[in-house]
């Protein structure tokens, strides 16, 4: 009997070990890692987007996401028209004015990520300088990720005021 004794304590033993393994994995895999979500605006110029916001983290390539018209036109002026979720690249990050840094879990990563998605899966024409805009879009992602928003904002054309007024709405976020 001491034998078959034995080789239960060495079964719960290895099973015991298993389990803390899969834990430390599970704890160490992206899936459950902090995304940083850094937040921007561009003084108004030619290229577009005027304010975006940029992902990166354990396991997460660093990306980043606007909303711009498709095409920039004068028709942009005088009503909607199709809009698109755009990249930027690194040289327009790097000059422009970084406002803010969220750390996200993964589920708000996945919740900004499906945010993505609904805007870029927008039908016809989505763009509308005055309803549906790069600051729109941002301020979705603001709210999406729990922070205040002034819902009477007059920056709602206005990237860098919309977010500095974000800024000062939500003490304590880091630059």
């Amino acid at each position: 009997m001491a034998g078959r004794d034995d080789w239960w304590t060495k079964a719960l033993m290895i099973r015991i070990l298993l389990a803390v393994l899969g834990a430390i994995a599970l704890a160490a895999s992206p899936a459950h890692a902090e995304v940083e979500v850094r937040f921007y605006s561009r003084d108004l110029g030619e290229v577009f987007p005027h304010a975006f916001f940029e992902v990166e983290g354990n396991g997460v390539p660093k990306r980043n996401y606007g909303f711009s018209a498709k095409t920039i036109s004068p028709a942009i002026l005088f009503g909607p028209v199709r809009g698109e979720i755009v990249e930027v690249s690194e040289a327009y990050v790097a000059k422009s004015r970084h406002h803010f840094t969220l750390t996200v879990d993964t589920a708000g990563y996945r919740r900004l990520l499906a945010l993505v998605e609904e805007w870029r899966n927008r039908p016809g024409r989505s763009y509308d300088l005055n309803k549906a805009n790069c600051v729109s879009f941002v301020a979705a992602a603001v709210r999406l990720l729990g922070l205040r928003t002034n819902p009477a904002t007059r920056f709602g054309g206005k990237p860098k005021s919309f977010l500095t007024e974000v800024a000062r709405l939500n003490p304590g976020l880091a630059p």
